[in-house]
């Protein structure tokens, strides 16, 4: 279906194209030569695969898709030429594609002849687009190559007989009835008139607008004099301004010689700043202003000296907007001046930080009048400098109570050149220097200058409510995640002083986003004092987000709903149970930990007897029931000796590797718990076991000798798969920390504190690294020998995908699971693009687009059977016996997997890329058997020597010998090096597309 795309789009598409080009063009290289793995593509091909990737998601892919359309020259612009010109909806990539190309053989020092290539396809384009859409676009793309035969209609000339009988006409229309439109057809009369006689005929007109009594027409007038040359009129204009009648006409040349900004006309418009009528002074002191004439800015100043204050306001006004100096012109008029100059003259001072002028605001803060005193001391601030400390804590200390303010803001303003901490540190140590009856001046900027760790140590000393009150504003205004918010509002909760403090603090845990911000305001939701707002804070926090479910969650919901009270009650409440009857049947988010003893809990095995090292699962698997239980019974009598429950905490206080585990076993699940590492003990380490297997990693940053440095949060024995955390989040010794922890199939996503620090990262078995995680296990607190507690942990259990299995039939007749829907044990490579989800591999491409996943075996001959889902237009492609390095289809072969039905391949597709071909030996026989794009397809790859089958959905649509297919040469007449290559590694292949795949086996042929 034909889809007309509008102008205003495209020059949408082009502006957003622009921002990317700005970096693009410094950086991409000014080459026809792709990377390695798509340089032998064919154009088609190149095009098909970089529409499909545009708009690019970033710079580097964007610098590698260009490169790939330049290089492929006149064929590819010609096919992206046409596909603008069918203006349907796969045209809008195509554009993208020729804005890009035109900005990039645009740059200096690109091949001249190929720009000249496409500045004459895209002419012939323009020329040949029916389209209006289309030709404009066509047209916008050559002007940025500066083709001057791109141009803009030029307004036909007027006859000048014809445009004076058109005035006189509208003139005499208007003078009979001065209507709105009769009065706007006039002055596009006297445009036309003054357009067709040009500025030295047109004069007497103007001069006679200006003299009119008809404003708009005066500034009809006006405004086409300042668009064809004005300056020759100004002496005319300004001699005019005494015959003028009235002073409405006067004020309008004055406001238009103003805006035309020229020193010239000062003089002649300087004599009105005197004028009794203040609105023509006004016009006068405001275009004098504008002129911005030295020589006429003291007639301006000279209004600070008027008794009258609103041309002292007048005054100041002009004057702060002047853009050279002004205070030598001014500062002298401050005798002259009356209270409101005066207080002007300072606020001017002030204005421009005049430190040449900073005497007159010292002198005059004891000024006995009110207006000069108040303006001198908000001046204060302005004229500081560091070096002026010990002045200023002097006038602190004396000031009279309403100007103790303007004087902090002084001291603090003095003290802004030097960094936050020192600023602290100086005020607090002056506070502490002074007599107790005088600190109260100093704590409202001691307090205002501290951080939150500062404010903590000021509250947790003095019973300040102000520090309190900015404690809990500071975190709430914070851009830290909501995680680290509500850590932080309970401890401020801890040094509370009232129950208004701790209102305070719950009204702010509302604004966390936090699952566990809902457990904590529970707590005190039976509270009378602090009932309402744990109330409030439960409501919002879990009615705002669907995902915060649970039986605790809908206890405390439950109970909130029967406490509330208020104006708007009624309309929570029934929020609430509207909330709760929208949410999921499954159970959410259950504790772990009752906050009362360690049910649910158990020890660690870790030996039985002479049996050792049963922390392992797999040696655990060994045991007999009876050695089994045995050992439990023995770790938990540990368990009982070094685990405690201390202050709703789980605590550790023991000195060896104890862990703590649950006694359910755990498949796919996400979960929150708190921990916190004690500054005694010998090494502050701990960690959190996942299905048993170790660990997302807990330490003490400050050990460097270690390694902590690298924070904690990440995967630590993982050895192939990234170990260490994105970034450090940790809150440090002596302070609580925050996990929220996912893990589904192999895969483990950490945020600390609400920052992530894993993600979507592969497990490695640590117990035996030849084999895949665990499908199901415990889940572990860690002992390393320090004291640690752990507080808030909850768990919520997600649907897992079942491992596939081979069909009895496969079994028997040799087949292997590659993938089970559970892990890419048996892959290698790009494993950050190709993930496992819901029991599939989805593809979602990254970075430049490309990176294969390659099996870790290699076969020879074999029978190679999946399922697929594609995307429109998906490409992709399975790799047989490639080395893993370079372009599949050329070092080894590449099996075709493509949607090509798509439009965006018509019909540029080469029989060879369609799919189950054998890129660019045998082309596919049956075209019709894959499904359409959404559905899952069936395909078997069968290759035996150099004879290759491809069966789709049952059909063989791909059947050859590479020999004999190839005895005259390939059939896309390029080199294929790794042709014939007796084995190597089976891949699926990334083309920057969206798909998936599952139910992966092979069977090896003897």
């Amino acid at each position: 279906m034909s889809k007309t795309i509008s102008h205003k789009k495209l020059v949408g598409i082009h502006g957003r194209l622009l921002m990317i080009l700005a970096t693009f063009l410094l950086a991409a290289t000014l080459s026809f030569t792709s990377a390695a793995q798509n340089i032998n593509r064919a154009a088609s091909t190149k095009i098909v695969d970089a529409l499909n990737q545009l708009p690019a998601r970033d710079r580097a892919l964007y610098n590698r898709l260009m490169t790939d359309i330049a290089s492929t020259g006149d064929e590819g612009l010609e096919m992206l030429i046409e596909m603008v010109a069918r203006n349907d909806a796969g045209s809008v990539a195509a554009q993208y594609a020729i804005s890009g190309l035109v900005s990039y053989v645009s740059a200096e020092g690109y091949d001249r002849q190929h720009r000249i290539s496409v500045l004459k396809a895209l002419e012939a384009a323009k020329e040949a687009a029916t389209d209006v859409t289309v030709k404009g676009f066509f047209a916008h793309e050559l002007m940025l190559l500066g083709v001057p035969q791109v141009q803009i209609a030029q307004k036909a000339a007027i006859d000048p007989k014809i445009a004076v009988k058109a005035l006189k006409k509208a003139a005499s229309e208007a003078k009979k009835n001065p209507s709105e439109l009769n009065v706007s057809l006039r002055c596009a009369a006297l445009e036309d008139y003054l357009d067709a006689v040009g500025l030295v005929e047109g004069e007497k007109e103007i001069l006679k607008a200006l003299s009119g009594g008809c404003r708009e027409y005066r500034f009809a007038a006006l405004y086409w004099a300042s668009k064809r040359g004005a300056a020759i009129l100004y002496d005319k204009i300004t001699a005019l301004l005494l015959k003028l009648k009235g002073d409405d006409a006067r004020i309008d040349v004055i406001w238009w010689l103003g805006e035309e900004k020229n020193g010239q006309n000062s003089a002649a418009v300087v004599p009105y700043i005197a004028s009794d009528n203040l609105a023509l002074c006004g016009a006068a002191a405001w275009a004098v202003t504008k002129m911005g004439s030295k020589s006429t800015l003291g007639q301006v100043a000279q209004l600070l000296t008027s008794s009258d204050t609103a041309r002292v306001a007048l005054g100041e006004s002009c004057i702060k907007s002047y853009t050279g100096s002004v205070c030598p012109v001014v500062v002298p008029l401050f005798a002259q001046a009356a209270s409101r100059g005066q207080a002007a003259i300072i606020n001017i001072i002030a204005q421009r930080r005049s430190m040449e002028d900073r005497e007159i605001v010292i002198d005059n803060l004891n000024s006995k009048d009110r207006q000069v005193a108040d303006a001198a001391y908000t001046a204060l601030k302005s004229i500081s400098q560091l070096g002026d400390l010990e002045l200023l804590y002097g006038f602190l200390e004396n000031a009279p109570e309403q100007y103790i303010r303007d004087v902090q803001d002084a001291i603090v303003e003095a003290l802004s050149c030097l960094p936050d901490d020192k600023v602290y540190a100086t005020l607090a140590e002056r506070k502490n220097s002074v007599e107790v009856q005088k600190q109260a001046l100093y704590w409202p900027m001691v307090i205002a200058s501290a951080n939150v760790e500062q404010l903590f140590s000021i509250c947790a000393e003095n019973n300040s409510p102000q520090a309190f009150l900015t404690l809990v504003q500071s975190i709430s205004r914070s851009e830290v995640p909501g995680a680290q918010k509500l850590l932080q509002l309970r401890r401020a909760m801890q040094v509370a002083a009232d129950d208004g403090q701790k209102i305070a603090v719950l009204d702010a845990v509302a604004r966390t986003n936090t699952f566990i911000g809902i457990i904590y305001a529970g707590k005190f939701i039976e509270d009378t004092a602090l009932q309402q707002s744990a109330a409030q804070a439960v409501r919002k926090l879990a009615t705002g987000n669907k995902e915060f479910h649970g039986p605790e969650v809908t206890a405390l919901l439950r109970r909130a709903a029967q406490v509330l009270d208020g104006r708007d009650a009624e309309y929570e409440k029934t929020g609430i149970e509207q909330h709760l009857a929208s949410l999921p049947a499954e159970e959410g988010f259950v504790s772990m930990f009752n906050g009362k003893d360690l049910t649910g809990w158990q020890g660690l095995t870790t030996t039985y007897k002479k049996k050792k090292g049963l922390d392992n699962p797999f040696a655990r698997a060994k045991l007999t029931p009876k050695e089994l239980a045995g050992a439990q019974a023995a770790a938990d009598k540990l368990m009982a000796e070094t685990w405690k429950v201390e202050d709703g905490n789980i605590v550790f206080f023991g000195s060896g590797y104890d862990n703590l585990c649950t006694v359910k076993k755990y498949g796919d699940f996400e979960m929150y718990l708190d921990w916190f590492l004690y500054p005694e003990g010998p090494e502050a380490d701990a960690g959190i076991y996942l299905r048993g297997t170790p660990q997302v990693q807990i330490w003490d940053t400050a050990r460097v000798n270690v390694g902590a440095q690298v924070g904690s949060g990440g995967l630590y024995n993982n050895q192939t798969n990234p170990s260490k955390p994105l970034c450090v989040a940790d809150n440090g010794l002596g302070l609580w920390n925050s996990f929220y922890i996912k893990m589904v199939g192999e895969r483990v996503t950490v945020s600390l504190n609400g920052v992530l620090v894993v993600d979507n990262v592969i497990l490695e078995n640590y117990w035996d690294r030849s084999k895949p995680i665990f499908p199901i296990g415990q889940i572990e607190l860690q002992a390393h020998g320090s004291k640690v507690a752990y507080r808030d942990l909850y768990i919520r259990e997600l649907p897992q995908a079942e491992p596939v299995k081979l069909s009895e039939e496969e079994a028997a007749d040799g087949f292997e699971m590659l993938f089970d829907g559970t892990s890419l044990h048996k892959w290698q490579g790009n494993k950050h693009d190709y993930v496992t989800e819901n029991g599939v591999i989805a593809v979602h491409p990254s970075e430049q687009g490309f990176g294969d996943l390659y099996t870790a075996k290699e076969y020879s001959d074999f029978v190679f059977r999946f399922e697929f889902r594609l995307t429109p237009g998906a490409n992709n492609g399975v790799g047989i016996r490639t080395p893993g390095i370079g372009d599949a289809a050329y070092e080894g072969m590449e099996i075709q997997i493509l949607d090509h039905y798509d439009a965006i391949y018509q019909p540029w597709l080469k029989d060879y890329q369609y799919h189950g071909s054998v890129y660019g030996i045998i082309p596919t026989q049956n075209r019709d058997a894959l499904k359409p794009v959404g559905e899952w397809n069936t395909e078997e790859i069968y290759a035996k020597g150099s004879y290759i089958r491809v069966t789709l959905n049952g059909v063989v649509i791909t059947e050859g010998d590479i020999r004999e297919a190839t005895a005259n040469g390939t059939y896309d007449h390029l080199d294929h090096p790794g042709l014939f290559r007796p084995g190597g590694f089976i891949g699926f292949l990334g083309h920057g597309s969206e798909l998936w795949l599952r139910n992966i086996r092979i069977k090896e042929l003897k």
